[in-house]
């Protein structure tokens, strides 16, 4: 997880940047979803990806993340960085060789933490919609 400080020159930006800093609610429900989710989502084609979303923990306080999903018929598994807003993640792909971030080619989700076994959201790099659910 990422944390980052933001500074403000007036009251309104100020509200903005506090109302996207999570609370120890979000981050408690962001380590709830530890474990499967099984989703689908909108692609640069307009056309329907499916893959699964895992979330899993490398120590009790490193929340880490990958997807698995086929491209051109080719099974990827691509890592992701993962930062919490407030009650949303952004969950953005990234190379392990060199950790750069390459616009279509690498996921740019935003999703919503909206019910214990849901998430909903957007495909940001292609303005398309996005849902998990967590698979039992």
């Amino acid at each position: 997880m990422n944390y980052a400080f933001e500074v403000a020159i007036n009251p309104e930006d100020a509200y903005r940047i506090f109302c996207n800093i999570p609370n120890r609610i979000y981050f408690d429900k962001l380590f709830k979803s530890v474990g499967t989710w099984i989703g689908e989502w909108e692609n640069e084609r307009k056309e329907i990806t499916k893959g699964i979303l895992t979330f899993s923990l490398r120590t009790p306080e490193h929340l880490v993340a990958n997807i698995k999903y086929e491209r051109d018929k080719m099974e990827i598994i691509e890592e992701l960085e993962i930062k919490l807003f407030d009650n949303y993640i952004h969950l953005i792909g990234f190379d392990e060789k060199d950790m750069k971030h390459r616009k279509g080619k690498h996921i740019y989700f935003e999703l919503h933490l909206f019910k214990e076994n849901l998430l909903l959201g957007e495909n940001i790099e292609f303005s398309g919609k996005v849902i998990f659910e967590r698979k039992s």
